[in-house]
């Protein structure tokens, strides 16, 4: 037996204990923490440059075929296109386990074979992931412009943060970037014979810098350098355009220089008080969150600001971080406190107490060799793994001292009654833990989202129970040896178990003589179960609550950039007025990252508050607040968001794709389906991107007046580019600063009737460009969107009820009143997608968590009966599970049905020790009283023990209202209703089904005598 061979070697194995647990203690302190493990996509982000184009041309012959070119690459699993003014991001989604930088570079080796239009660039985004914004800052001062906070920002502050081990990308946001503005006369142009190919070419060409070799002097040589970078206004205003008669025109004679702000894509404001500069630090994927924030916040402490700035911190997760690490070992704490005082009360002897007690840290230790070497981070859901464990980790430890004890009682030598303890209950204790911890394996069969996420806690709880199983057959005698006492207390000094046997006496007499009302609830019960299981609502997973507000309300289309940042600051100083409210990160339009795709008409709200627990509270004032016509309040937590618009492109929890080959049909439809689910009384809200409310000057050449002039498109184009719609010329290079040149015609030209009548100069004297060219206003696209070559149109939506639900009514009203014709159809995405993954997952999961416990049932009591007898108890527990979640008011989700497969392996586990104690107590009595009796009644106090320390142990989760509770709480609820129920099962129903199925065998065998 391995029971001896442990008491035999003693000093070995403790030695071996020892090692693995100083080896734990030092990679505690190596392993990385986070709040969450990283269970984002994995992505590779394409950012495209084509200045001066349109959505729908960036569309036409960027992002489409980019798109069906890169749907090849080998284990892609989706791509998405968003195309903008001037700019493409391409976000290519490969499967979980695909490594991200073979992921980089099977895409850079696609792209290497397009060929790309004329003026195109391109580069791989950050090697980042949808949970890498990790922390946000403002630049603040009384003594510097909001041009000056731009400039140290963009030119210092972002390459001085970014150079920290760790971080990807640094995204600023708002502020103003100087621009050299050359305004033309297009009249005093057409005076002097000048056209705006002459003053462009001008620019360029006085704008350069080269070098030579060397030339020798003197013994020494000395290199060349021709500097002729434009410094200052005055440089730009005397570049000379033309000589006219000897007279050099200069920039000065048809243009007014000056300096101004260049064209933004974003702006920022903080607190409501109006245009502030900031960024977005991003760290690199599979970096250590709060070590990279560490970093960053100390190389900040040592930064030696301009006098008067000063750099405030907007969003932190090193503090969700912190939290909801705290809340967690703080519950670890309790619960092992809770643990050992049952245990103190029960045994009534601190010395054996002290033998099981040992279990929970020994066990937890030895488990952080595994993690650092599984590379698992400590998070909310790997310390969770820990905390449902704790209850059952000393539960061989229990019953073999509580029965160590009884023999003692009976004058037995300690060593005896411990070996003879050992070798009647060790072999069903063991089987009993690897039930737990085998029951348990089907969670790593999860795909997606739920896999990352609850991964880290099946590898705790596997790795724990593993460790502890192994440790109850090992070490645990050795624990028992050392500390039980050679004389122990009578079972019936204890007063609590005295009160517990008289109280049950009782009611076992009653069970004795009635078995079949006990059976008849069981079965009433467990119908039920099904019935309650039916009337449950589901969702994929719950709130988490991560101490901040994400406020991304929808807006619509086409607004400017300079309105809606008014619009932010009004909404900003509602938020700020809110007295839980710290900080306000007010967002619009994009950051300078290619991990931020927003249009100019996105609004993203980072709310930062004094008491996190509040937030919910936070939330419902501000919805009341905050209702500005034309925008539809959406409030979320910055990572669940971010991982949603990644996964789904979606940003509520669910919403509906539209797909199509032309953009206004694909929206015209959307619009359509928006209209229906306003109709339906379940729908919360719901919102259809209206992505073509930008207008349009629409300059067409007719290219038979171009002929006649000698004119090319190419020069109209470039007329357009340049002189009307102002993009850079050049770059001034001021020391480590670039700013950009730019020329454009006056403001006062602007116009539409202006521009009709502005002078274009061809071979033959000057045209007006209406001559020449089609003028007129059209409607168009800020944003088209593409999902695996199809032209998408969201609709974002909030429900009352549950999403399975909804949908199957939805489904029902588009089908019948929306027409599609080809090419063109619909889905719904979102949490829905997941939901429909998961209920995928479960009829194959539950099955196999199922038949691992039958075959391991069947290996301990090598009886099939018996084996399947267990498993038909099963559902009167999981009727406990299924009542406190429709008492709390939670849904079925993911973190619940792992709650579910883990109250399965504990009701198993004590299901089993009740039976071996019945199988003991037949063996001992030759009657049938006396044999139940002693089961049920006399070895009442080890099921007691091991039933109320995993009961009472995750009681302090549901009263944790810190961050990181949330989810853990829907984990715990069901095994607390169904350990509850689990406890019923084994004093009344189990007792009942023995002497029913006793008084069967007895009947008859008399009916055959």
């Amino acid at each position: 037996m391995i029971s001896e061979f442990s008491l035999k070697n003693k000093f070995l194995i403790t030695f071996i204990i020892l090692f693995f647990l100083i080896l734990g203690i030092y990679y505690l302190f190596k392993i990385p923490i986070d709040a969450i493990p990283d269970i984002s996509e994995n992505q590779v982000i394409i950012t495209v440059k084509y200045e001066g184009q349109d959505p729908q041309t960036i569309d036409e012959q960027i992002s489409y075929p980019i798109v069906s070119k890169l749907l090849s690459v080998p284990k892609v699993k989706t791509i998405r296109a968003i195309s903008m003014n001037n700019v493409a991001f391409i976000y290519v989604i490969f499967n979980e386990n695909v490594d991200l930088y073979w992921a980089r570079g099977r895409v850079l080796e696609y792209l290497s074979g397009f060929k790309f239009p004329e003026g195109v660039s391109f580069q791989i985004g950050a090697d980042a992931s949808a949970i890498s914004w990790i922390f946000q800052y403002v630049l603040v001062s009384n003594k510097h412009t909001i041009d000056e906070l731009t400039s140290f920002n963009e030119f210092f502050l972002k390459p001085y943060l970014q150079s920290i081990e760790g971080v990807s990308e640094v995204g600023t946001i708002g502020g103003f970037l100087k621009e050299y503005q050359i305004d033309l006369n297009p009249y005093l142009m057409k005076v002097y014979d000048i056209s705006f190919e002459d003053v462009l070419n001008a620019i360029k060409n006085n704008n350069q810098s080269t070098g030579g070799r060397y030339i020798e002097i003197s013994e020494r040589f000395y290199n060349i350098r021709g500097y002729g970078y434009v410094k200052s206004l005055e440089d730009i205003e005397n570049i000379s355009v033309k000589n006219s008669n000897g007279k050099s025109l200069k920039i000065k004679d048809i243009a007014i220089v000056q300096l101004g702000t260049s064209l933004r894509e974003g702006a920022l404001d903080f607190n409501g008080k109006g245009e502030s500069v900031g960024g977005i630090i991003i760290s690199r994927i599979g970096e250590n969150s709060y070590n990279v924030i560490k970093r960053v916040k100390e190389k900040i402490k040592h930064l030696n600001l301009p006098d008067g700035m000063e750099i405030k911190i907007a969003y932190d997760r090193s503090h969700l971080i912190e939290e909801s690490i705290k809340t967690l070992i703080i519950s670890i704490i309790k619960e092992s406190l809770i643990i050992a005082f049952m245990i103190l009360i029960f045994l009534f002897s601190i010395r054996s107490s002290i033998s099981i007690i040992l279990m929970l840290p020994i066990s937890i230790i030895i488990s952080f060799i595994f993690l650092k070497i599984f590379n698992i981070t400590l998070n909310i859901m790997s310390l969770g793994g820990f905390i449902l464990s704790l209850g059952v980790l000393i539960d061989m430890g229990v019953v073999l001292v509580e029965n160590s004890h009884k023999y003692i009682e009976e004058g037995y030598d300690k060593l005896l009654a411990i070996k003879k303890s050992a070798n009647e209950l060790s072999k069903s204790l063991f089987f009993s833990l690897l039930i737990i911890t085998v029951s348990f394996l089907p969670i790593f069969f999860l795909s997606g989202e739920e896999e990352k996420l609850f991964r880290p806690l099946a590898w705790t709880k596997t790795l724990s129970m593993l460790i502890s199983s192994v440790l109850s057959i090992t070490f645990v005698i050795i624990l028992i040896y050392i500390f039980l006492p050679n004389k122990v207390k009578k079972e019936m000094e204890n007063p609590i178990n005295k009160f517990l046997i008289k109280t049950y006496e009782p009611t076992f007499k009653f069970i004795y003589k009635f078995p079949i009302v006990f059976i008849i609830i069981f079965f009433i019960i467990s119908i039920s179960s099904f019935f309650l299981y039916r009337s449950l609502k589901t969702e994929f997973l719950p709130p988490f609550n991560e101490g901040s507000i994400l406020y991304m309300p929808s807006t619509v289309s086409g607004i400017s950039l300079s309105k809606g940042f008014e619009v932010l600051k009004y909404m900003d100083s509602i938020i700020i007025s809110n007295s839980n409210v710290k900080s306000v990160f007010g967002k619009i339009g994009r950051a300078n990252t290619s991990t931020d795709p927003a249009p100019f008409s996105m609004i993203e709200t980072t709310i930062e508050l004094k008491d996190p627990n509040k937030i919910y509270e936070v939330i419902d004032d501000l919805s009341n607040k905050l209702k500005i016509k034309g925008f539809i309040n959406t409030f979320g937590m910055p990572i669940r968001t971010r991982i949603d618009m990644l996964k789904t492109g979606i940003r509520t929890p669910i919403g509906i794709k539209v797909y199509g080959n032309e953009p206004f049909k694909t929206e015209s439809l959307a619009i359509e389906i928006e209209k229906i689910l306003k109709s339906m009384k379940e729908t919360k809200y719901v919102y259809a991107e209206r992505n073509s409310n930008s207008y349009y000057i629409y300059i067409i050449p007719n290219r038979i007046k171009l002929a006649q002039y000698g004119i090319n498109v190419s020069e109209i184009m470039e007329i357009i580019n340049f002189a009307i719609g102002g993009n850079p010329i050049t770059y001034s290079i001021e020391g480590r600063e670039r700013y950009p040149i730019r020329m454009r015609i006056l403001r006062d030209f602007r116009e539409i009737d202006f521009l009709k009548n502005m002078p274009i100069r061809t071979s033959s004297g000057f045209v007006l460009l209406k001559e020449i060219c089609d003028i007129e206003i059209r409607r168009g696209f800020d944003m088209i969107r593409n999902e695996n070559g199809f032209i998408t149109n969201y609709i974002y939506l909030h429900t009352y009820e549950d999403y399975l639900r909804y949908i199957q009514k939805a489904k029902s009203l588009i089908d019948s009143f929306v027409k599609f014709e080809n090419g063109y159809f619909y889905e719904f995405s979102g949490q829905y997608e997941d939901i429909k993954r998961f209920q995928i997952s479960l009829t194959f999961i539950i099955p196999i968590t199922i038949l691992i416990i039958f075959f391991l049932l069947y290996l301990n009591f090598n009886s099939f009966l018996k084996s399947l007898f267990v498993l038909f108890l099963l559902p009167f527990p999981l009727f406990g599970s299924f009542l406190i979640l429709k008492i709390l008011n939670y849904n079925l989700s993911v973190a619940v049905w792992v709650g579910i497969i883990a109250l399965l392996g504990i009701s198993v586990e004590i299901i089993v020790v009740k039976i071996k104690f019945l199988d003991l107590g037949f063996e001992k009595f030759n009657d049938k009283y006396n044999a139940i009796h002693w089961a049920v009644v006399r070895r009442i106090r080890p099921i007691t023990i091991t039933t109320l320390t995993a009961f009472f142990s995750l009681i302090p989760i549901m009263f944790e209202f810190s961050l990181g509770a949330d989810i853990l709480k829907r984990i715990v609820a069901p095994m607390i209703g169904g350990i509850f129920f689990t406890f019923i099962l084994v004093l009344y129903i189990i007792p009942s089904f023995y002497i029913m199925l006793y008084n069967f065998r007895k009947t008859k065998q008399e009916v055959a005598v």
